[in-house]
């Protein structure tokens, strides 16, 4: 889980597919699609780490995404 401006979010990766989904979860219930974070060149996200606007170089929430099929880690900011 991820708090972004005080509003939680789930990340989820597809592993098989290959990126990530993010959800805010404002209404637990009733979640809502924020976006899908990918690059072609990362290859089957297995390890994600959420990295909070206080403590990212940019300002902005960061989803660190590391991919075992392509060896890779990804970096995507999260823009508010």
């Amino acid at each position: 889980m991820a708090m972004i401006d005080g509003v939680p979010h789930a990340v989820i990766g597809l592993e098989r597919y290959g990126g990530a989904m993010l959800f805010n979860l404002r209404e637990p219930t009733m979640p809502r699609y924020v976006g899908f974070m990918d690059n072609p060149f990362d290859v089957s996200p297995e390890g994600l780490h959420f990295v909070a606007p206080a403590d990212s170089p940019t300002g902005n929430a960061l989803l660190l995404a590391a991919h075992e099929v392509s060896g890779t880690v990804g970096i995507y900011e999260i823009l508010p």
